[in-house]
């Protein structure tokens, strides 16, 4: 799978490296292919994630109901279609995908938005641990001083 190799490429890449924040796997990323051209690398934070509560489409996605039916874990392939089915194969090379069953919590509005138009689903960085702060902060002594600033500016919960 091409997942894999590009897995492998960035696991040999990332050997011997010092890591310092979370932007250096980026820099990693992109050096551990040239040829036929560098990996493309989104780097994410916190405004990038969306809310989708608002869509209150499904009220599960399990496509059984009693105990000993199927469950979610057992799907691995899912397809959405235009008209609004849910669609899914229990094994990959199946021909014929089966219908989920599903009721819609929102019967009234079943209206498509673009992605751009949901809500920010944080509107600053998640908090870590006090424990988990106060370690990195002890970790502190053996970093470079071009990244002390990251570690020292992390939120945490009281």
């Amino acid at each position: 799978m091409e997942a894999d190799s590009m897995h492998a490429t960035i696991e040999q890449a990332l050997r011997n490296k010092n890591i310092h924040v979370p932007a250096d796997y980026v820099r990693v990323c992109l050096q551990a292919r040239k040829l036929p051209q560098p990996y493309r690398v989104k780097y994410l934070d916190f405004g990038v994630f969306k809310n989708f509560n608002q869509l209150n489409l499904l009220t599960s996605l399990r496509p059984g109901r009693k105990v000993g039916d199927l469950v979610v874990t057992d799907i691995r392939v899912i397809k959405y279609t235009s008209d609004g089915s849910l669609l899914y194969k229990l094994r990959h090379n199946e021909i014929n995908y089966t219908t989920v069953e599903y009721t819609r919590r929102n019967k009234k509005n079943n209206n498509a938005c673009f992605y751009e138009e949901l809500p920010q689903l944080y509107d600053k960085p998640l908090s870590i641990k006090k424990s988990k702060f106060d370690h990195l902060q002890s970790l502190k002594v053996g970093l470079e001083k071009d990244y002390l600033e990251f570690y020292t500016n992390l939120l945490f919960k009281h």
